[in-house]
This record gives structure tokens, C-alpha cells and sequence, in this order.
């Protein structure tokens, strides 16, 4: 039985069912990310008893905590959880020392204890001198390390953040990120932050847990989901586009419309519900590319496009599309292309430089025919869960 948290069960909400099987181990901080109503907010209530398992069993602190259905299920308080939420949930009429001390005097410690643990606290966290103030008197930033003191200093097994830093403005966001990241390396027991922020979830986690439509999705570290993203939300997260293909042999997998795509398989092994990057054939994977890397070959009088280059087949990676929608930033060009000449072929995103425009005839524009090569060399496979 894992010391820290393990997972695996299924939850029911109102009409909204979600499945996750992870695991954190003691010391270590994994982030679920993931879109509104993927089923991150369910997860943490589950942990946290707020919401009853329907099926499987919750291990917390190297003890059963939960078991569904008709097992042991045990109350919030029993689950030795350090909980710091949204919006922190400090009690306006207590002062930052009374709030950081409250978890204790529930727990049935004297006050006068209480309060010397929640003082040592205060100033683990840099703000001993905001001991007396009440939180209509705190900026957010010093709000939110209140409510991480009163979370911490129950000594829980498990800490649970959620969204810890959306409540703060962006120019006290990356200091409070950065002193988050720093008290959580000091933590011994299992971490878990749920965040929509990918850049939060980099920051903080040593692994990220991708949650989609009730269900994980994508779980490894945050330089692997960047490598080999599993699916077409986390691909845009991280600056790619893909589409979903079957693995025939290690380097080549086909698309039902598309035919082969050449790439490289990215493993994502190292911890408990990984994939172990050794896929098979006929194997699902998301095949991805950067934005930045896709190649446009334009049309011009004499080149590929022409009536008779037409009947040629074209090189490996390399189709036919339409430009469907063009968005113009300061420094580039958004390109949502469509491939093949089916309404169901994949559609892929391109960035392109802010001045390719003016390097084709009549310039770039909407419904325009090109040709989209994809660099095998860019192209990574990753097995989808």
C-alpha cells in the first residue's frame, strides 16, 4: 500500500461519471490539468470526501481511506488532508495567526500550542508580521501563503491545492508561484494541485496528470507531455497539432484518410501508469508536430500545384489542404489547414512568419490550395491511453 496517494476508482456526480487509476508518492508533486468540467474538481472531492466513490478503492498516508461500494469510508476530518482551496477559505473574523492555528484547535490542541505552531508557520512562510491582521487586510498573494500555513501545519500526509494561484493578480503570480514551488519541495507527504494553468502545472509538479472527459488521458512528466503530447487538447497546450493514427511498424503508422505518416515513437516511461513507450502495431497513437514546423510548399506557376505536377504523387509527410482560417498576431501567422480533400481529414495548425504573405503571389489567403509537408524528423508518435 503506497504511503501517499493511490487512486482507483470511479466517481458519479449529478449525471457526470469519471475513472482515474494514479498514483503520488510521498514527496513528489503531480498536477491535473486539464479543461473546465474534464473532471478535475471531481477528483480532488473524491480524495478530500466530498464526493463517495462508486467503484474502487482510495489509499491515503499508507492507509486504506476509502473502499466502494460497501467498504470503509472514512470522513473528511479522519483523512489526514491538507486542503487549501480557490478561493483559501479564510475566516474573516480571525486574525492570520488565528486562521493558521484553527486546523489545530479543531484537532484539539490548546490554544496556546496552536498558536506557537501556526507563529513558526507564519514565518517559515515570510509573513510572521502579518500575524495580527485579518484577511480583508491582506493583499492575495499573502492571503494565499496564509491559507498554504493553515493547510501545512496539521502536518497532513497529503495536500491538496486547488487552483492555488488563479485568484492572483499576474504581476504577484510568478513571485507566489515561485515561493509555492519552493515550500512544496519541502514537503514530505504526496502533493496533488489541480490547475487549468499549464504554465502553473510546469512549475510546480514533478509529473502532470492529464484529465479529459472524466478520464486521464496523459500521465508523465511535463518535458514528456511537451515531447509527445497524447491528444489534441494537450498538443495545443504545448504549441503542437496532430491528429490520431495506428502504429504499423517503429517509425511508420497510417491515418484512415491520409494513408502513412513517418515519425518517431516517444516513450514516456518511469512511473506507476505510464506507458512504457513500447507500442505495438495497430497500436492508437497521436501523432504530433510543432506549429512552428510545418512546411508549406506555396503555389506558384511551376511548381507542384500545376495541372500536370498534380498527378504525381507527392513525397512522404506531404498532402494536399485548403487554408481554412487565417489569424494575423504581431509576430506570426495562425493557419488552420485542412488535409486531404475529405470534410474528415485531420485539421492541423500551422504558425507561420508575419511576412510569408508577401511571398506568395496574390498573397496568403483564406481557401487557398497549398501543400503541407510534415519533417519526419518533427513528427512524434505517442500512445494514447
Amino acid at each position: 500500500m503506497s504511503a501517499g496517494l493511490a487512486i482507483r476508482a470511479s466517481v458519479a456526480v449529478g449525471g457526470f461519471r469519471a475513472s482515474y487509476e494514479l498514483e503520488v508518492r510521498p514527496g513528489e508533486v503531480l498536477a491535473v490539468l486539464g479543461p473546465n468540467g474534464a473532471g478535475k474538481s471531481t477528483l480532488l472531492r473524491a480524495i478530500a470526501g466530498l464526493a463517495a466513490l462508486e467503484r474502487g478503492t482510495l489509499e491515503l498516508g499508507g492507509r486504506l481511506a476509502e473502499e466502494a461500494p460497501g467498504g470503509v469510508r472514512l470522513g473528511a476530518r479522519e483523512r489526514q488532508l491538507g486542503v487549501v482551496f480557490q478561493d483559501y477559505v479564510l475566516f474573516g473574523h480571525l486574525s492570520a495567526l488565528d486562521n493558521v492555528a484553527f486546523g489545530l484547535r479543531a484537532r484539539g490542541i490548546g490554544r496556546g500550542e496552536a498558536r506557537r505552531v501556526a507563529a513558526e508557520w507564519l514565518e517559515r512562510l515570510g509573513i510572521h508580521d502579518l500575524a495580527s491582521r485579518r484577511p480583508a487586510q491582506l493583499s492575495g498573494g499573502q492571503a494565499q501563503k496564509v491559507a498554504l500555513a493553515r493547510a501545512l501545519a496539521t502536518s497532513p500526509r497529503v495536500l491538496l491545492l486547488d487552483e492555488p494561484l488563479s485568484a492572483l493578480d499576474v504581476e504577484s503570480r510568478s513571485e507566489v508561484r515561485a515561493e509555492l514551488r519552493r515550500v512544496l519541495a519541502d514537503f514530505e507527504g504526496a502533493a496533488l494541485v489541480v490547475t487549468h494553468d499549464p504554465a502553473d502545472a510546469a512549475a510546480l509538479a514533478d509529473r502532470i496528470a492529464i484529465v479529459e472527459g472524466g478520464a486521464i488521458t496523459q500521465l508523465s512528466t511535463p518535458e514528456a507531455i511537451a515531447a509527445g503530447p497524447a491528444t489534441a487538447y494537450v498538443a495545443a497546450l504545448v504549441g503542437r497539432t496532430g491528429f490520431e493514427v495506428e502504429l504499423r511498424e517503429p517509425g511508420l503508422a497510417t491515418h484512415s484518410d491520409l494513408g502513412e505518416i513517418r515519425g518517431h515513437l516517444v516513450g514516456q516511461a518511469g512511473a506507476p501508469g505510464e506507458s512504457d513507450g513500447r507500442a505495438g502495431p495497430g497500436e492508437p497513437l497521436f501523432a504530433s508536430i510543432r506549429t512552428d514546423r510545418l512546411e508549406l510548399v506555396l503555389p506558384g506557376a511551376d511548381d507542384a500545384l500545376g495541372p500536370v505536377a498534380q498527378a504525381r504523387p507527392l513525397a512522404p509527410n506531404t498532402w494536399h489542404a485548403e487554408v481554412l482560417r487565417l489569424e494575423r498576431d504581431l509576430g506570426s501567422v495562425t493557419a488552420t489547414l485542412l488535409l486531404g480533400e475529405e470534410q474528415t481529414t485531420p485539421r492541423l495548425t500551422a504558425r507561420l512568419p508575419l511576412d510569408t504573405g508577401s511571398r506568395i503571389p496574390g498573397g496568403l489567403r483564406e481557401r487557398q490550395s497549398v501543400i503541407v509537408h510534415l519533417p519526419p524528423a518533427h513528427v512524434a508518435f505517442a500512445a494514447t491511453r
